[in-house]
């Protein structure tokens, strides 16, 4: 009964209550209602049984005593016309008298009364007898006989037939007490039945009332609890209400909401997590590829400086070639294995820079993948919150449908009036649950909206990070290019260190080939001193670029350290 109550709707409960609280209310009237009805003709019965036929006999008695005077006054009167008057009245009461006996007749007569009533009627028409009797004798002026005749038997029949209104009015009395104690009777029973119901309904109507009051009240107690729990940034939490009213449709709907985000902040957090990681990673990357650019910043100054003092030497060449024809075998010598020296060590670091640009550009490539996937996982991130926002968006809904529950629920307690001050303080508190309701979702959009907000700033910070990477790759790319060609140049001149060499015998014929040579040597040097300083300002670049993905990945990790803070305050 109790598991068919809690099923049915808040409105229905309501309903249910008021309606037995107006049935017991309906009992409760019919109830005194019938007790009025048998007071009512208990003192009908009084009224018409006892106090009429009471009344009858009083102006019965009355009237007997006011002939009895009457007569006697006739007896002493000397005038005429006065005696005329005198009889009329005694007439006129004689009739009223008859008339009494007659309505007292048709009144409901005890067997009792009936015996008395009829012992009257016969001895009245003697009193008529006594009452005619004595007015002729004071019509034939014997006034003495007359008085004595109506002191003595009219008398004495009048006493007789007040002795009989009496002993009627006595049965009378006795029979009205025994109906004032039939109702005395009838209203201490029914005042104690009347005590009994009312108790009894007002018991059930309480213990009705607690019943309707525990089956609201303590489950919104327990929602209560739980959004608290939730507002403290506990998601873990349930209610657990079986029941299909409206209630248990709310208490579903936020076990289901708070299970989703308790769902999307543990992903949250995962993905804070990843992000940190990834970059921890980024930051090893951005130090490995700033350390081979300073390793290649090194080597190509190196280069550079080994140009320079190459183009110094083939100067000296061309200023003492004379010099060189005249001691040839040890100056071509000694400059030949100069050149060549120079030579091996400008291919060897050629070499050593094109490996190195190799290196740093496949760092930049990795870094270039480890950004990507960072960017998608952020952007997953701010699906995510966007998902959050549209479930505190349910919140906000259920926290309105609520707070429209209580209003309508206030109305209905409104309405009830003093029976409905219990359901009014439920509805405020059904509307004050739903205040924090709302309240807490505005306080959990806010944080999502500034996950959110940090979360697109990061995107946005990836999407500078990535474009400085590609950068970067480019100018590496360039690097190597660069390389590429002291390698080729640095390879020519090995060629021609080598046709030199070969040609040691005929120097001194052909000096002027031996110029040229130099002089081809000499151009080579200056475009490689200047290929070397082209290739140490795109290092420098791109040392500049790996700061700033330095500083990039700083945000982030900052960035992912206060996500993970936020994240903290929610207990998963």
């Amino acid at each position: 009964m109790i598991t068919k109550l809690r099923n049915i709707s808040a409105g229905k409960k309501l309903s249910l209550l008021v309606t037995t609280l107006i049935l017991f209310v309906a009992i409760s009237n019919i109830i005194s209602i019938s007790v009025l009805n048998s007071l009512t003709k208990n003192t009908e019965q009084i009224i018409n049984e006892r106090l009429v036929p009471s009344i009858i006999l009083g102006s019965y008695s009355s009237l007997n005593q006011f002939i009895h005077t009457q007569i006697l006054q006739d007896i002493l009167e000397t005038d005429y016309q006065k005696r005329i008057d005198i009889e009329k009245n005694v007439m006129d009461a004689i009739e009223k008298n008859r008339k009494n006996l007659a309505a007292y007749q048709e009144t409901n007569l005890s067997p009792d009364e009936e015996v008395l009533i009829n012992s009257m009627l016969s001895i009245y028409p003697k009193y008529l007898d006594a009452v005619t009797h004595a007015l002729g004798l004071s019509r034939e002026n014997k006034s003495k006989e007359a008085y004595d005749y109506i002191q003595t038997t009219g008398l004495a029949i009048l006493n007789e037939m007040d002795d009989h209104v009496e002993s009627v009015n006595n049965l009378n009395i006795k029979l009205a007490e025994q109906l004032r104690d039939v109702s005395s009777q009838q209203a201490v029973t029914t005042r104690s039945l009347l005590l009994g119901v009312t108790i009894l309904l007002m018991l059930i109507g309480a213990g009705m009332g607690i019943a309707f009051t525990r089956i609201i009240v303590k489950p919104l107690k327990k929602v209560s609890e739980v959004m608290k729990k939730a507002e403290e940034g506990d998601f873990t939490q349930k209610i657990d209400y079986p029941f299909s009213d409206e209630i248990g449709q709310t208490s579903h709907a936020i076990d289901q909401m708070l299970n989703k985000v308790n769902g999307f902040t543990k992903q949250i957090a995962q993905t804070s997590q990843q992000i940190a990681s990834f970059t921890e990673q980024l930051n090893e990357s951005v130090s490995q590829t700033s350390a081979a650019s300073e390793h290649i910043a090194q080597n190509v100054q190196e280069i550079a400086e080994g140009a320079d003092h190459q183009v110094q030497l083939v100067d000296q060449a061309v200023g003492s070639l004379n010099q060189m024809v005249e001691d040839t075998d040890v100056l071509i010598t000694t400059q030949v294995a100069s050149v060549n020296e120079a030579v091996t060590n400008a291919s060897d670091k050629s070499t050593e820079g094109n490996k190195a640009i190799e290196f740093a550009v496949n760092q930049m490539q990795s870094i270039h993948r480890v950004i990507s996937h960072l960017e998608l996982t952020i952007q997953g991130l701010h699906r995510r919150s966007n998902e959050i926002a549209q479930i505190m968006d349910l919140i906000k809904d259920i926290g309105e449908q609520t707070n429209l529950l209580a209003l309508n629920a206030a109305i209905e307690a409104a309405r009830a009036g003093e029976r409905g001050r219990t359901y009014m303080v439920v509805a405020k508190e059904v509307r004050k649950l739903a205040e924090q309701s709302s309240h807490s979702a505005d306080q959990i959009g806010n944080l999502i909206n500034a996950i959110q907000d940090e979360a697109s700033e990061a995107v946005q910070s990836m999407q500078r990070t990535k474009n400085e990477v590609i950068s970067g790759v480019n100018a590496v790319g360039d690097a190597g290019q660069l390389f590429e060609g002291i390698k080729e140049s640095v390879d020519e001149v090995a060629i021609h260190i080598g046709k030199v060499i070969s040609s040691v015998n005929q120097m001194t014929i052909d000096a002027e080939a031996i110029q040229n040579t130099v002089q081809s040597v000499n151009h080579s040097a200056i475009l490689s001193s200047s290929r070397s300083q082209n290739i140490s300002a795109a290092t420098q670049e791109q040392l500049a670029s790996m700061e700033v993905i330095s500083a990039s990945t700083g945000e982030l990790t900052q960035m992912a350290a206060d996500l993970r803070s936020q994240l903290s305050r929610f207990k998963v």
